[in-house]
């Protein structure tokens, strides 16, 4: 829950006569013949009028619902050349490409967008300054959601987006008054209870993350985000078995919801029910095939159950998604130890030193594995460093170390 990165973007894409939104009720395979049913008729129609806009847009917005992105933007590219002066199609491009993370692309969309209409559309200003904040271009972030309340008083989702600006700058007082203030304009808006007692969390506000998050159900009793994030809130205060039932009734209200398996077998791992906590990473990881931390989680769970080997192999798929990953090559070192691959465990410790210089684990595990191996000349620098840095394990084990030493 990093709080630079809690913008509030649009989902949904524009056509030339309505909003699509997106239900995310019922079963995937329901969604997925839907939405191909849909491509395959705004298809047709193109081919039958392939200048007609309202087509294009409709493909367009189409393939994005099926996170088609660059088929989505090659279809709103000849919307843009057959009907360069319409707004909207600009302006789902510029979705398209915040949806990819191509921000300064999206940007320059949403700009042509603005340009078109010189009234102002709210959710254009809304949008851009949603691509800018993830740019951590704070102040024309701000100037947008501003603009954008000027001209929509009532944008829940702009007060949303301009108290996470506050909030990734310390101004928390001026955030939550911005997230108080959407949930007064729009009991019904999920997202804004979420933010705030997303908000309350990070400042270690539990019960009152609980009470908000309870509130935001009775108005929004289908929100998976309110049960997840009351979830995270239930485990702050201990209650890992209250927060394993809402992960689950999140999960229960939407089956893809990555955060809520990884969560919960977070939980699960907790309670030392290993093997559910395995399944719950597995799953997390079918749905999010580049999530390093579930392959990390995992390997721990595995290495739990003295399962090394399988441990290490998803270690091994932790650090080739991400290369710094600090705790892939912690956790990796010490399933290979217990393996007896004391050269890899030492190698993977030194590369911990080497990213984290200051954290203490890299000294103390390598200068435990070289004490456990009996190497103890080896181990008494690094038992010291990490002693020096506050780990009482390798302080423990230092005094025993210059004892054998004499």
């Amino acid at each position: 829950m990093n709080k630079t990165e809690r913008i509030e973007t649009n989902q949904g894409f524009i056509t030339a006569a309505v909003i699509l939104i997106l239900v995310l009720t019922g079963s995937s395979l329901l969604r997925n013949a839907v939405y191909h049913e849909e491509i395959r008729l705004w298809e047709d129609v193109v081919a039958k009028s392939p200048g007609k806009m309202r087509a294009l847009d409709n493909l367009g917005s189409a393939y994005a619902a099926r996170n088609r992105f660059d088929a989505a933007i090659e279809t709103y590219r000849n919307a843009i050349t057959a009907h360069p002066n319409a707004s909207v199609t600009w302006y789902n491009r510029g979705l398209a490409y915040s949806r990819q993370e191509k921000y300064e692309q999206a940007i320059e969309d949403y700009t042509r967008a603005i340009s078109l209409e010189p009234a102002g559309i709210a959710r254009y200003y809304t949008d851009r300054g949603s691509a800018y904040a993830k740019l951590k271009k704070w102040d024309l972030a701000l100037n947008d959601y501003n603009k954008a309340l000027s001209l929509e008083p009532a944008s829940a989702a702009a007060y949303v987006n301009r108290a996470a600006v506050y909030e990734a700058n310390d101004q928390g007082a001026l955030a939550f008054a911005d997230y108080s203030k959407a949930i007064e304009l729009d009991p019904h808006y999920a997202a804004a209870w979420v933010k705030r007692s997303s908000f309350s969390i990070a400042k270690g506000q539990f019960d009152k993350a609980i009470q908000d998050c309870s509130l935001g159900i009775s108005a929004n009793p289908d929100s998976s985000d309110l049960y997840l994030y009351r979830g995270f809130a239930h485990t702050g205060v201990g209650k890992v078995e209250t927060a394993i039932e809402d992960y689950t009734q999140a999960i229960s209200l939407n089956p893809e919801s990555v955060e809520a398996y990884a969560k919960r077998g977070l939980a699960y791992a907790g309670m030392g029910n290993y093997d559910a906590a395995i399944k719950d990473y597995a799953q997390a990881m079918a749905l999010r095939p580049d999530y390093a931390e579930a392959y990390n989680n995992r390997g721990l769970a595995l290495a739990a159950t003295k399962q090394f080997y399988a441990a290490i192999q998803d270690y091994n798929m932790a650090i080739s998604l991400k290369q710094d990953n600090l705790d892939a090559y912690l956790n990796r070192g010490v399933a290979y130890a217990m393996s007896n691959r004391h050269a890899d465990s030492v190698a993977d410790f030194s590369i911990v030193i080497k990213l984290a210089p200051k954290d203490n684990r890299g000294y103390a595990n390598r200068g435990i594995a070289n004490y456990q191996k009996g190497l103890i000349k080896e181990a008494i620098p690094d038992l010291r460093k990490g002693c020096d840095l506050g780990n009482r394990n390798a302080c423990g084990l230092l005094k025993n170390a210059l004892q054998q030493r004499k």
